[in-house]
């Protein structure tokens, strides 16, 4: 190491600050003349003008209404906003119709959710793969492990448009009762989340059958075609060890219909059923409940849920595997050149895109296949 001194001064620390300093008042002044967009609660006020979905689209077609530049920046504002996560809530048309989406969109609210970025026709995204146990920092200054943990891996998915249309000319809109409007803009609406929750349940049975051809150590795990509640014992215990081993936190189990029913129907050597209908777990050789109105129940204290769409199908998982983006605002969504008059086509529609950034925190059933322990990890 050299010996010699080098003495700043002050003109050399104001040069080498400058363009710090600098930057800095941009962003001081940039943060000063920031104004935060229009929030849930504002929102919901200013849709107080209105009774109903009906009468908002009446005053935002007739430019004679008086409410006629408050209903265009509504929906100027609406249609930017997350509306199906932030405005279920809110009260008014805003939130019922949003409620009404949400509330039947059940497995598409089992995972993540947020906005999907305004461009592309794909969405760009990380998917992350365990690989080993983080390694340990043994001593003091030793170099950490580079990438001991897990893989990071480029992937994309396609962006898909869900959505319909009907012709509604300016007469109807005028003449029309509110409430008449409303209906045929509800109906719309619950479309749009029926078709949307079937593009869920559609993704989840296509990454089921991703992770059944994976050669990956422990990319499935084995159960009986002719299962008793004893495989299902052996098989929790093994899939939660290596959830934990993951990172991951094992949170349910989805069945095809066939396999709930299947499973419904377990009953002990004494001939009584293994499940209750009565939504207790407890009772004599009693492993769990079935709610069978609402598809789901529970398997010794794991959350069961029926996936409608799949056959011969089971699914562990943990949410953070899969992610819904969904373009701000949709549905609220009226045809980009008909927003003033509505005078042709009235479309309820939004973009969405499925991408899964934990592919190792789905660990799907392989039923009937030879029943092997599964490796550790």
């Amino acid at each position: 190491m050299s010996d010699s001194t080098v003495t700043l001064t002050r003109d050399d620390l104001d040069a080498a600050t400058g363009d710090l300093t600098t930057k800095i008042e941009d962003i001081q002044r940039q943060m000063a003349e920031w104004t935060p967009g229009t929030d849930v609660d504002e929102l919901a006020a200013r849709a107080e003008e209105f009774q109903s979905f009906g009468e908002w689209v009446q005053a935002i077609a007739d430019e004679r209404e008086s409410r006629h530049d408050n209903a265009i920046t509504l929906y100027r504002d609406i249609t930017t906003s997350d509306v199906p996560s932030k405005l279920v809530n809110t009260p008014g048309f805003i939130g019922d119709l949003t409620k009404r989406i949400v509330e039947r969109r059940r497995w598409t609210n089992k995972f993540r959710t947020r906005p999907l970025p305004s461009k592309g026709m794909t969405v760009d995204y990380i998917k992350t793969v365990v690989t080993a146990v983080i390694a340990e920092q043994e001593n003091e200054l030793d170099a950490l492990a580079k990438g001991a943990g897990f893989q990071v891996l480029p992937d994309s998915s396609k962006v898909r448009t869900f959505g319909g249309a009907e012709t509604v000319s300016r007469q109807v809109i005028d003449r029309s009762e509110a409430w008449a409007l409303t209906g045929m803009f509800e109906a719309f609406g619950l479309q749009y989340g029926r078709q949307t929750e079937a593009a869920t349940k559609l993704y989840i049975t296509e990454k089921i059958a991703e992770r059944l051809a994976s050669e990956e150590e422990n990319s499935s795990v084995s159960v009986p075609d002719d299962f008793g509640a004893f495989d299902w014992i052996d098989t929790l215990v093994d899939v939660a060890g290596i959830f934990e081993d993951r990172g991951y936190d094992l949170q349910e189990l989805a069945l095809s219909p066939d396999r709930f029913k299947q499973l419904a129907r377990e009953a002990g050597t004494d001939g009584r059923p293994l499940l209750t209908v009565s939504g207790s777990s407890t009772g004599t050789n009693v492993v769990g409940y079935a709610n069978l109105p609402a598809g789901s129940g529970e398997l010794l204290r794991l959350p069961v849920s029926v996936l409608h769409g799949a056959t011969n199908q089971g699914l562990f998982y943990d949410p953070v595997a899969i992610e819904t983006l969904e373009s701000p605002g949709a549905p609220f969504w009226l045809q980009e050149d008909n927003v003033l008059n509505l005078s042709r086509d009235y479309a309820c529609y939004g973009y969405m895109a499925h991408i899964t950034p934990h592919p190792q925190a789905l660990m799907p059933v392989s039923f009937g296949a030879d029943q092997t322990e599964p490796t550790e990890p």
